[in-house]
């Protein structure tokens, strides 16, 4: 607007001008035809994950001051945002040496294969808590009941394996296991997000000694590729019962170990390896870090939930590669409204040409 009517609004017109465009993105998402069957891969797979928002705090509440010590939570200052991809994708297999070799990036590694089967098609959204009726909804269950209602419009296919990939957040868990049925969807823990707890582990036992560390992680990540998880954990407790970790090194140590026995069911990489799954969730990271981190959190943002999921809503739809289909569909919602007689001063086929809706 500035380039080209020399028009520079304030920012607080340009949330306005947000909020209305976004409106019809919903209706709009809803109308999109489901990807073409030749276009799918043949695994399907869903993930999901939150990042924090910054948020405007409300007038009448109370400033948050900034010689508050750093390691004191600042209340309010963030909202989570929930925000999750559908795509189908090719299976690829891998062995577990060649998993762990590439987690530690070693020169001597044989090199990744030229072709890796890429998300084919992908679309994502992201949400934060809904408000409606009086009530507030999780992010987690908007988002995940989006992305369930998302699978279910894909092409049938009763043998296409289902998988759900996610970080170890019980909200999230919990949505997915209510909103996805558990017997065709298979649930597995992101293994980028259980390897820090083994290197957490491995400090615990060998201080600052890296080769020793690195040792020990090479070697439980191996077993965790294996299939190996539960024996991992216990093998955990006993490590730190016969070295005699004591006061917070026993307590960091059953954290990292509840963490790991609660999602052992989760970690059967070694049967995923085998079918060619994914086993980390890198495109939900980088699709919220694109979608929402990269975008809201620039310096000085801070937001309101409206003009937040405004936002969201606009850059999904722009980043689903939808952004010049959105824009034909807003112009035939709007048409009839602004122009509720142009029949009348233009002719039908003028109308017809330009795939503008008609009145009857």
């Amino acid at each position: 607007m500035g380039r080209i009517l020399d028009v520079h609004p304030a920012v607080d017109s340009r949330e306005r001008l947000n909020l209305k465009m976004a409106e019809p993105v919903r209706s709009f998402r809803e109308s999109r035809p489901p990807p073409a069957p030749e276009a799918e891969g043949a695994l399907c797979v869903v993930s999901a994950d939150g990042k924090g928002m910054p948020m405007r705090r409300p007038a009448p509440a109370a400033p948050i001051h900034g010689h508050a010590p750093a390691q004191e939570a600042k209340p309010n200052r963030k909202t989570m945002a929930v925000g999750g991809p559908v795509y189908t994708i090719d299976p690829c297999g891998r062995t577990p040496e060649e998993v762990a070799t590439s987690l530690w990036h070693s020169p001597d590694a044989a090199p990744p294969p030229s072709e890796r089967p890429v998300p084919q098609p992908q679309r994502l959204w992201a949400s934060l808590p809904q408000h409606q009726d009086h009530h507030e909804g999780s992010a987690p269950e908007a988002t995940v009941g989006w992305l369930a209602q998302e699978v279910g419009r894909r092409p049938p296919r009763a043998d296409k394996p289902r998988r759900l990939l996610m970080d170890g957040q019980k909200s999230l868990w919990d949505a997915g296991q209510r909103a996805l049925p558990t017997a065709k969807t298979m649930a597995m823990l992101d293994l980028v997000h259980a390897t820090p707890r083994i290197w957490d582990a491995a400090h615990l036992f060998y201080g600052r000694d890296e080769e020793q560390a690195l040792r020990f992680v090479d070697d439980r990540v191996l077993r965790l590729l294996q299939g190996e998880g539960r024996s991992v954990v216990a093998g955990l407790r006993q490590m730190g019962t016969k070295r005699k970790l004591r006061g917070k090194k026993r307590e960091k140590l059953a954290n990292i170990c509840a963490y790991l026995d609660t999602h052992a069911h989760r970690m059967h990489d070694d049967g995923s390896l085998a079918a060619g799954y994914p086993l980390a969730s890198g495109v939900i990271e980088g699709a919220c870090r694109h979608v929402s981190k990269d975008r809201m959190e620039r310096s000085g943002m801070r937001w309101t939930i409206e003009s937040a999921q405004a936002m969201l809503d606009m850059r999904s739809t722009y980043l689903n590669g939808e952004w010049d289909d959105f824009l034909r569909y807003r112009i035939g919602q709007e048409t009839p409204r602004l122009y509720p007689y142009r029949e009348l001063v233009e002719p039908r086929a003028v109308l017809e040409e330009i795939d503008l809706p008609i009145a009857a």
